[in-house]
């Protein structure tokens, strides 16, 4: 075997595999779980202060169960999670060891509500708080589908996350400004293969054009 008859078998040998990775790859990238979450910043709703000394103001918080607390200030901070992958992520996704949940620290947590959500079909819910963290349930979430959740605190929480492990999702729940690194690897992957079928389609040329 020649040089010339070499280099044409490795050329149509780069063209098989860039074949089946453009053809893997174009799986992977359909079937994908991806949940993810971003947060706002804190913002006053009512504060309590004052520089008199003969007298001090504080705030009456009440829930619906009647239960009364007095606070210095509430603050309102705005959760928003959704499934950006093309897999729907189901009820069963949701890790038994490691339940669904937005957890807050560094403050007091009054209430965490359900503000807005999708789609109702997703019958997204939460569950009871437990003191600075509840438990989120739905029955499906497909592309884009997710919710917003309201929630108020004392003072001004030190982070809020959402915690918990989905199945098929061993990259875990990522934040919003963490996907802004997805598609610098996707174009990746896609020069990777671009590059692949125009070195095979230069070398079978070169090889047309010898012959």
């Amino acid at each position: 075997m020649n040089a010339l008859e070499l280099f044409g078998v490795i050329s149509g040998a780069a063209s098989i595999i860039g074949l089946i990775y453009a053809v893997y790859y174009a799986k992977q990238s359909k079937k994908q779980k991806l949940l993810a979450y971003d947060c706002s910043a804190p913002l006053p709703l009512a504060t309590a202060l004052s520089q008199e000394k003969d007298y001090k103001m504080q705030i009456l918080f009440q829930r619906g169960d009647g239960q009364e607390h007095r606070l210095h200030g509430v603050h309102v901070s705005f959760l928003r999670f959704a499934n950006f992958g093309t897999e729907p992520i189901r009820k069963d996704d949701i890790a038994p060891g490691n339940k669904l949940r937005v957890e807050i620290e560094g403050t007091k947590v009054l209430d965490i509500a359900l503000t807005s959500m999708s789609r109702n079909v997703c019958n997204i819910a939460i569950l009871p708080t437990q003191e600075k963290r509840a438990f989120l349930s739905f029955d499906f979430l497909d592309f884009k589908d997710g919710a917003l959740l309201k929630i108020l605190t004392e003072g001004r929480p030190q982070k809020m996350q959402l915690l918990g492990d989905i199945i098929g999702m061993p990259q875990g729940i990522r934040t919003t400004k963490s996907l802004g690194k997805s598609p610098f690897l996707n174009f990746l992957a896609l020069s990777l293969v671009i590059l692949i079928f125009l070195t095979s389609f230069a070398g079978a040329a070169w090889v047309f054009h010898s012959i």
